[in-house]
């Protein structure tokens, strides 16, 4: 893999990575992302960008005008706990290196280091909020109809790698409720957790049969996991209510709609079969599957992009997560990727680093895509 060398501008170099730096030092967890954001508006309006922040906290920056309107967007957000800031030969350390301060960086840097035409393109650079928590910052975004006819959203893939699609999701609360009594009589009465936990195998069973595929392929498979669980009201009373929190994750072979219709067959049948049982489910959050063609002009500017700096053929990466790109692509119709420099393993670990020369590589990748997009090759 070929890395930029000496004949760089290391003046340039090191203002981009004090950037960085300085982006890390601000902590900046889901719903406290006003600091990070108030410093990028100073940052940004000093690279030339025109810059706004929104009714939600995002922070816009545009270059250029007239079509296409190219989108870059990461999330100013965090998880929580900070983590001490040092560098380590190449490597910088702290919370939000990889997940995603590094790509908003590069992307912040990429466009405005371009500047098209007058009237031959626009570049929009955000960095929105909440994305780590409910991604409030995009569905704004994509409420208010922002017109783009490409985006580019900063996650970790790794240099050679471009993450074409993701998996939807379905988050679905499912609440049990029985008559409780004594717990030295377990055998008299509905344990209102036991129902539930029987349920959610139920559900995992039937939902997970809905699409197969190859040994090994889960992108193109259903999953189901329980991330919560909470009932009970005192250490000798059989429970008598529970609620389960369920992760779901879908294909692109199946829709929101239809996962919940099998939801709502499988809960109508316990019901009728356990009628001492109440049951109910709520939807708390969804979002359909994404998948951009792999021969959609973006990706092919990226891939040329990727294959002239750095001198290989990318790696196109289906993912079994969810991300900010499923709800912007499936609302606005437009073709949507994913990429940034660091490896997705360390985002949300204590070990969370970005290698510095992956992060600058990452730069003139952002730098040559748009050039590809705004004077096609």
């Amino acid at each position: 893999m070929v890395y930029l060398g000496s004949h760089t501008d290391s003046r340039g170099e090191d203002r981009w990575i004090d950037l960085l730096v300085n982006m890390l030092k601000i902590y900046s967890p889901s719903g406290e992302e006003k600091p990070l954001a108030s410093y990028l508006s100073e940052a940004m309006e000093k690279l030339g960008y025109e810059v706004t922040l929104d009714a939600v906290g995002n922070v816009r920056g545009k270059r250029g005008n007239g079509r296409p309107i190219i989108v870059l967007c990461s999330h100013m957000d965090t998880v929580p706990g900070p983590l001490p800031i040092r560098l380590e030969g190449d490597y910088l350390w702290g919370r939000g290196a990889v997940d995603a301060k590094a790509s908003l960086a590069a992307m912040i840097v990429a466009g405005a280091s371009f500047n098209p035409p007058e009237g031959c393109g626009t570049i929009l650079t955000i960095g929105v909020v909440d994305e780590e928590g409910a991604s409030l910052g995009v569905k704004y975004l994509v409420k208010e109809r922002l017109q783009a006819d490409y985006a580019i959203f900063g996650e970790p893939s790794g240099l050679g790698n471009i993450t074409i699609g993701y998996k939807g999701r379905l988050q679905l609360k499912i609440r049990c409720s029985t008559v409780s009594g004594h717990a030295a009589s377990p055998w008299a009465f509905e344990n209102a957790i036991e129902e539930a936990y029987s349920l959610y195998m139920r559900l995992k069973g039937i939902l997970e049969t809905l699409r197969t595929s190859s040994i090994g392929n889960r992108y193109e498979s259903v999953s189901v996991c329980i991330t919560g669980i909470r009932g009970g009201e005192a250490p000798n009373v059989v429970p008598g209510n529970c609620e389960a929190i369920l992760d779901v994750r879908i294909p692109p072979s199946l829709r929101v709609g239809e996962a919940l219709k099998v939801v709502d067959e499988v809960l109508e049948a316990f019901r009728k079969e356990n009628p001492k049982v109440r049951i109910g489910r709520d939807l708390e959050e969804s979002s359909e599957a994404f998948e951009v063609p792999e021969d959609s002009f973006l990706v092919r500017a990226l891939s040329n992009a990727i294959n002239v700096i750095l001198g290989t053929k990318p790696k196109l990466l289906r993912k079994t997560g969810t991300g900010d790109m499923n709800l912007f692509g499936m609302e606005l119709g437009i073709p949507c990727v994913t990429y940034g420099p660091g490896e997705s393993r360390l985002g949300h670990t204590p070990k969370e680093h970005i290698s510095l020369r992956e992060f600058l590589t990452s730069i003139h990748v952002y730098r040559k895509t748009l050039e590809n997009l705004l004077s096609p090759f």
